[in-house]
């Protein structure tokens, strides 16, 4: 896991240095924007969600409450997601809403 070395405060923005493993570092690809730096440990993940298959397709079931909490009305019969895998642990990640810009869309 990567772990905070430093930053410099400036302004809106921060500046960040991080330790990150070779696993991590493959992860990035390269990548200079859109990264996202997220915590890993218990409390972020406090919120347990039931896996399992319906039909022919797996599901990734989330309460409606949880959903109306995040202000999330529709959800997405395709999800983008990956699965992580960092020291021995596994991650799901989704990405269940999207805020784009343009044409808004009516659904019945």
């Amino acid at each position: 896991m990567a772990k905070l070395k430093g930053f410099e405060k400036g302004g809106e923005s921060m500046k960040v240095t991080l330790h990150v493993t070779q696993t991590e570092y493959e992860l990035l690809k390269k990548s200079e924007d859109d990264l996202l730096l997220l915590p890993a440990d218990p409390q972020m993940f406090s919120i347990e969600l039931t896996a399992g298959k319906l039909g022919n397709g797996n599901r990734i079931m989330l309460p409606n409450r949880l959903l109306e909490a995040h202000n999330i009305p529709i959800l997405n019969k395709k999800l983008p997601s990956n699965i992580l895998e960092i020291n021995g642990v596994t991650y799901l990640l989704l990405k269940l809403k999207e805020k784009k810009p343009g044409i808004p869309t009516f659904r019945e």
